[in-house]
Formats: structure tokens, sequence, C-alpha cells
């Protein structure tokens, strides 16, 4: 992360990292064995006690403050304590999100007065929210200049202020974000591992991108998704369903990309630019949300082309071959096969074959390889295409049965 004057390195091979610069100090200490993280921060401001806590005793201002907090929301206020709702969001490369929500307790001690100036603190505590736990405190420190007392009224102008805005927290995530960045000379964020030991969750399925694996699978609700890596952070994803449904059913559904929106739950556009022949030019974008409010975007812009109705012995097979022209990866191409096994002695052009005899066997397949840009890695990119791919393939099951029925 790039700030003015500094950088911050969060490594995955150390248990304290520091960030100094622009007067600000960082430093963040991990945990493995307890995916715990620990974060202290302070900073010199030329201001008096009384105006650093002011503002940042002003819960709802924050989102007109500072570009991270999303929301920051007032709930109740009890004596010294001020419930507040809070939505932070962090931007991170190829249009991925980090989010997190917590309901947390700010607690507003009082103020204690030293031999050198003065000291207050606000301790919070999450009391809801997307961390396991989240507690810490704000701590402001004035050192007094001059021979004034504190409580002199008429020293305003003439009073030196040196005050201490510091900042301490532990907090223990639902899932362990493994993010290093760091500066190169051409300034740029270099994400070298993320997520990389992470578990997804599907409708009677699950599936799990390791570290030390080369090959993971899916397999339930009817469907299969199998991920491998096959080297220079690429990755291959390949999925297969079965659908009580015709060819023809299943395709009109495939091809009718400008529909995904609707169709599909983490597709968020899709719109066709433009169609020649078979070859259709579409644009899409598309959106997973992960654990801990994380949410995956990305946007390419994809030929799809179609080809013929092959006629087999068992019945009958149509691709849509389709490859990526620009977008937010480096490299995206594959397949969509529709395989329909036939039951009966029906002839194709049998008029009278309607689908209330006809007896279908259908089988949707997906291949795909799959190149992230170079930040990303390809676990984290494969793995999140094959949520993508599990969704669709099962969305289009679903439609392509609600015709049929």
């Amino acid at each position: 992360m790039n700030y003015k004057g500094a950088s911050i390195t969060i490594a995955g091979d150390g248990n304290s990292q520091t960030l100094c610069g622009d007067g600000v100090y960082v430093e963040i200490k991990e945990d493995r064995e307890s995916n715990t993280g620990r974060v202290g921060s302070k900073i010199e401001i030329d201001a008096s006690l009384d105006t650093v806590w002011n503002i940042l005793t002003d819960y709802e201002k924050f989102v007109d403050l500072v570009p991270c907090v999303a929301a920051s929301r007032l709930i109740e206020k009890k004596a010294n304590i001020s419930r507040v709702h809070q939505v932070g969001q962090i931007n991170l490369p190829l249009e991925l999100k980090f989010s997190a929500k917590a309901v947390v307790d700010y607690n507003e001690k009082d103020v204690g007065i030293l031999s050198h100036g003065r000291k207050r603190y606000l301790e919070f505590k999450m009391i809801e929210g997307d961390f396991q736990f989240y507690h810490g405190k704000w701590s402001v420190e004035q050192f007094n200049g001059g021979n004034c007392e504190v409580e002199h009224k008429d020293s305003s102008l003439t009073r030196k202020f040196q005050t201490i805005l510091s900042y301490e927290a532990v907090a223990n995530t639902a899932i362990f974000l493994n993010i290093w960045c760091t500066n190169t000379e051409k300034k740029r964020l270099v994400v070298t591992g993320f997520v990389i030991n992470m578990a997804m969750s599907y409708k009677g399925a699950s599936i799990t991108i390791a570290q030390d694996e080369n090959s993971q699978s899916l397999c339930g609700d009817g469907v299969c998704v199998e991920i491998k890596m096959i080297g220079n952070n690429t990755g291959r994803v390949e999925s297969k369903i079965e659908i009580d449904a015709s060819l023809d059913t299943v395709w009109n559904i495939l091809t009718d990309y400008e529909k995904y929106v609707d169709l599909v739950p983490c597709v968020a556009a899709s719109h066709l630019v433009e169609k020649k022949a078979n070859i259709s030019r579409v644009c899409q974008v598309g959106q997973i949300n992960l654990p801990l409010g994380l949410k995956f975007s990305a946007k390419v812009v994809v030929d799809y082309n179609e080809k013929d109705v092959e006629i087999l012995s068992h019945g009958r097979k149509r691709c849509v071959e389709f490859k990526m022209i620009e977008g937010d990866l480096q490299f995206y191409q594959g397949k969509w096969s529709v395989e329909q096994f036939n039951g009966g002695n029906c002839e194709e052009d049998d008029i009278d074959s309607s689908l209330i005899t006809r007896k279908f066997k259908t089988v949707l397949s997906y291949e795909a390889v799959v190149k992230p840009k170079p930040w990303m890695p390809v676990r984290l990119v494969a793995g999140v295409l094959g949520k993508e791919i599990k969704e669709n393939i099962s969305c289009i099951r679903e439609a392509a049965q609600k015709v049929i029925n």
C-alpha cells in the first residue's frame, strides 16, 4: 500500500512489519496460530487535545473525512458509550474490494490531567460484525508548551501544542488474508499472495484452494468442478452438469448473453457489443462475494464462436468457443459444450418426437484456461472462477428445466 512518503509491507514470512513516513508510524504483528493480528499506529498533530477529540468522536462525519469508510451511523448513545454501525472498504488491484461491517461500542473516557499535559482514551469493542473479535483504543495525549495552566482560558493564542494521536487494536478475522505488497522502483503495487488457504462453501459441496496442491475438485448438487494449476501462474477450470432438457433448450439459454444478468447472481453486467455471423462479442462483468465482505470483480470483453450442431450416433453435440479480447486477465479462453444423449428410437427430424414423449439426458460442460495479471495469484482467480461457473451452470440447468416443466 502506498502513502505519501511511506510504504507498508505485510509479509507472509515474518510476524512483525512497520510503516514509517509522512509523520506516521504503523506496526503490524500477527499470530498465525490464533489467526490474530495486532495493529498499532501513532501520529503527531499540531492541534489541541480537544480539537482532535471532537473530530475523533464525531462518528457520522467519518464518511466525509476518511475515504475508506463507506458508512458510519450512530445507533445510540448512553452516557459515555456510543454504539456505531460502520462499514469500511478498500479498493485492491483487479477491482478486488475488501469491505468489513461492524457494530462497535465506543467508550469515551474522561480527561486525565498529567504533569506534562492531558490525556484521553476512547476504548472500542465490536459487538457484532465480520470479525470474530475486534477491540482496542484510541489515545489522545497533549504535551503543553509554555507555563500556562491547562484551565487558563486566555492562553489559546499563545500556547504551543504537541498532541500525539495513537491507535491500537487486536482483531481475529473469519479468514486469514495473506497479502503482501512491495513498492518497486516503478512504484507498482505488487500483490504476490492472496487468500491462498481459503475455503468457499457451496450448496451441498465445498472447494478448498490449497497452497501445496495442483488440483482441487468440487462435487455436489449435481455439479462437478475441477481446478488444476498448470504452471506459469495459469490455471485450468473444468465443470460438468447433467440437465433434463434438450440440447436446443440449453443452447438457447446459454447463448442469450444479455439475459445472464437476470439469470446468474454473480454476473453484474452482460452486454452484446456486436454479432457477426456465428461470432458474438460480449462485454461482461462478474462479481463474487467472498468471506469477510470481500468482493472479487473482473471485467472482460469476450468473443463467443457458436459452432454448428454435430450429429452423433448417440445424439447431438454443439460447442461455443470463447476467447477474451480485452479485460482484467492476461489470458482467458475455452469452450462450452452441450451434448444430448437421446432416449427412445425417435429420429431427430421426427415431428412427433415431442418433449412430452422424448427422454433427454443432456450434459453441459465447461472448460477454460485462465491466466491473471502478474499481481494476482492464479489460485485465487481460478477459485473464484470455479465458484462463478458453479453458479452459472446451476442457473442454466434451473432455467432449462423450468422451460421443460
